[in-house]
């Protein structure tokens, strides 16, 4: 190698090959990583959709489920229920989802009194949500979402 011989420091030229092998080694590994990424086999998912059950706390959510909830009970999936806690709410909630779940069947209100919510947030309420869906897959979302 002529342009290694320019160098006149046994330790230099010795750094600068260990630096070559380095390089050609990284960029090896680099072409074996992608390569396998780029050329490889895309396995297949299996196409089984599993039931979901969609948890819904709402306090004083009047006019957010009004806009929110028929997209939501709207969805093309095949088999899903959607559960709304109602936690006490002081709006017209109750009355929204009672004619909701008139038109939908897979549609659940829970009604929780003020009385019965001894903690405050949504900790409560979510836990009744989840206790009462029938299906081990959970989603779970907010009234304004």
């Amino acid at each position: 190698m002529p342009w290694l011989q320019q160098i006149q420091d046994p330790i230099i030229q010795a750094l600068f090959l260990l630096f070559l092998l380095a390089t050609l080694i990284q960029l090896a590994m680099l072409w074996l990583l992608h390569s396998r990424v780029a050329f490889g086999r895309t396995r297949k998912l299996p196409n089984a959709t599993h039931p979901v059950s969609v948890v819904i706390c709402a306090k004083d959510e009047y006019h957010n489920l009004k806009e929110n909830l028929p997209l939501i009970l709207h969805q093309d999936y095949p088999d899903y229920e959607v559960i709304v806690v109602n936690d006490a709410s002081e709006d017209d909630t109750r009355w929204l989802l009672e004619d909701l779940a008139k038109d939908y069947p897979h549609l659940q209100a829970i009604h929780i009194n003020s009385d019965l919510n001894f903690f405050r947030g949504k900790k409560f309420p979510l836990s009744i949500g989840i206790r009462s869906a029938r299906y081990p897959h959970l989603l779970l979302t907010d009234a304004d979402c």
